[in-house]
């Protein structure tokens, strides 16, 4: 059940629905059967973070921060990946110029890639594209397209995608490719209504 509520409040963040998608996140950070410990658990709290740096909660977003930075300080489980994505989220809300705030993305997901190269790295965001998260916000475009695009690039018989640096973990991410067809099946819905 966790995950479905996990996914629930992923849908939602890929389309913007970022209140909605917090009530969802909730639902799964208090369900009793995610135990603390568990890759799923880390995730959330991650995505918790990022879901309030949208949100623009920097006042939450600042205790949030050392709270979950706390808490991962003290597993012998924590990634590369997520200790330079708690240090990006610290830097983001007081980087005014747009450009200091893209080179700071760049730089991030430079280092992100290389790290997916290894293999324990990679079950980091095995339940969030953060690649996808990181481009969303070097394009500025919305998290759903971004995916998109990551899963047209994962799949190259689709004949479209753009240039960017290819890791082994995204030439081969299929999860990416169900993603985007679950953001884009959402999407459609959100527009019917």
């Amino acid at each position: 059940i966790v995950l479905i509520y996990f996914r629930a409040a992923h849908i939602l963040f890929a389309i913007g629905e970022y209140d909605n998608a917090l009530i969802w996140l909730n639902k799964a950070l208090a369900e009793k059967e995610l135990i603390k410990g568990q890759e799923l658990y880390y995730t959330c709290r991650l995505f918790n973070l990022i879901l309030h740096y949208e949100m623009g909660n920097k006042k939450y977003l600042e205790y949030a921060i050392q709270s979950t930075q706390r808490y991962l300080s003290t597993t012998n489980n924590l990634y590369q990946s997520e200790r330079a994505l708690l240090k990006l989220l610290k830097k983001l809300p007081e980087l005014r110029n747009p450009a200091m705030f893209r080179e700071a993305c760049v730089r991030f997901k430079d280092e992100l890639v290389g790290f997916m190269s290894d293999p324990f790295e990679r079950y980091a965001f095995r339940y969030f594209d953060l690649i996808a998260w990181i481009d969303s916000k070097i394009d500025r475009e919305s998290y759903a397209l971004a995916v998109e695009h990551r899963a047209k690039l994962a799949n190259p018989a689709t004949g479209v995608g753009r240039p960017i640096e290819v890791s082994a973990i995204e030439a081969n991410d299929s999860e990416a490719q169900m993603e985007a067809a679950r953001v884009k099946s959402a999407q459609s819905a959100a527009v019917e209504a």
